[in-house]
């Protein structure tokens, strides 16, 4: 994982990028990564979700807005995007693993079990058996 001086330079670069090209998904996303790993949530979900209006296409900013929601504790939403962006790009969950990101969380994650946001743990959509409740 990236230091926090190595992280700072990053943050940086990719600010000097957006404000050169406001418009450029890549820098808005690389930037939202960098947030996403800074452990800045919000200024994540902001970067790609800025990334994703300008192309709905783009899977990679929808993937990180869901782990950025995820770790936000909206687990609903954040399983969402990674399905619909896995949907479109299925290989993005080993792209976010070779950054040192891994999205994927157990059901008992999503009740608790482990801190939200800690990347370490891994996120799995319950199955229909984990998410009825059971029977009386």
């Amino acid at each position: 994982m990236a230091g926090k001086s190595q992280l700072a330079r990053a943050l940086n670069d990719c600010d000097i990028a957006v404000q050169l090209e406001p418009e450029n998904r890549f820098a808005l996303d690389s930037r939202g990564l960098v947030h996403l790993k800074m452990g800045d949530l919000a200024a994540a979900m902001a970067d790609y979700e800025a990334a994703f209006a300008l192309d709905e296409t783009y899977a990679h900013a929808l993937y990180g807005r869901g782990i950025a929601r995820l770790w936000l504790g909206r687990a609903n939403e954040g399983a969402a995007d990674l399905q619909q962006a896995l949907a479109m790009q299925p290989t993005l969950t080993q792209t976010f693993a070779q950054y040192g990101v891994v999205a994927e969380r157990s059901a008992s994650t999503l009740l608790g079990a482990a801190p939200v946001g800690d990347p370490r743990v891994t996120f799995a959509p319950a199955t229909t058996e984990e998410a009825a409740p059971a029977a009386p």
